[in-house]
């Protein structure tokens, strides 16, 4: 980005305004994204160009996000005799289970195909000899549909389908807390009109949608996310030269008009 905006200026004997932004916490939370979005609320951006591994192409769009936390307090007794006891984890993992079996169920869109669950978080228990009497999980959910009802929808099928789960663990004298996440979005569809570059979805989410005065919204760069968080996570340097290309060609496309 700072190599194809600096070819960008030498370019032109006009001067653009054009101003690049780097956030912290993307990734837990979007805390960077937001704060700025506060800071400029009085401000509308004719158009941002948000930088995430899409392959070399525009992304049309991306799926929206949910965020679900179970939290299950038992009872705890010694495992040789269970039924003294109250097992938060068999509640827990049977509401995964039950969730899984939702997935299939929930709003697909032609453009992004399936809303997908994933439970990245699981925790509980103290030792293999005990009832365990607390377990936690953190579910995140890919949300493939873009209207605005899309996470009502979504948060009302997955709380429909857990309804007897929490309802059995309550008549145990059980606690099942289930807490849907305020930082929800639908699918975001992008900003593609740019002459030369491929175009085609991405899967995962971004924190685009915590920027809301921005009018085109462009999400584009080099690297697949299939490696991202892994170990084999990187870029060549060919990839490199042509992403600053890339970037020039979006400068380029939107100074045009």
């Amino acid at each position: 980005m700072i190599v194809a905006s600096h070819k960008f200026f030498q370019s032109r004997t006009d001067t653009p305004s054009l101003g690049m932004l780097f956030v912290v916490s993307e990734e837990t939370g979007g805390a960077g994204m937001k704060a700025f979005a506060q800071y400029a609320s009085n401000t509308t951006f004719r158009a941002g160009i948000f930088g995430e591994p899409t392959e070399g192409k525009l992304a049309s769009g991306h799926k929206g996000s949910l965020r679900v936390d179970l939290d299950v307090l038992g009872k705890s007794s010694h495992s040789a005799y269970p039924w003294l006891g109250v097992s938060a984890i068999n509640y827990l993992t049977e509401a995964i289970v039950a969730l899984n079996m939702l997935e299939p169920a929930l709003p697909r869109s032609e453009l992004l195909g399936a809303t997908t669950l994933n439970a990245g978080v699981i925790a509980g228990g103290v030792a293999g000899n005990v009832v365990p009497e607390h377990a936690n999980a953190s579910i995140v959910v890919r949300i493939a549909r873009s209207e605005d009802d899309a996470v009502d929808v979504v948060q009302d099928m997955m709380a429909g389908m857990l309804s007897p789960i929490v309802a059995r663990a309550k008549a145990e004298n059980a606690t099942f807390d289930v807490r849907f996440s305020n930082t929800t979005y639908p699918a975001p569809i992008l900003d593609t009109d740019v002459e030369g570059l491929e175009v085609a979805p991405v899967f995962y989410g971004t924190d685009i949608p915590s920027l809301p005065q921005v009018e085109k919204r462009y999400l584009f760069g080099t690297g697949t996310i299939e490696v991202a968080h892994t170990p084999d996570e990187m870029l060549s340097q060919d990839e490199l030269v042509q992403a600053a290309e890339a970037y020039g060609m979006i400068l380029e496309s939107l100074f045009s008009e």
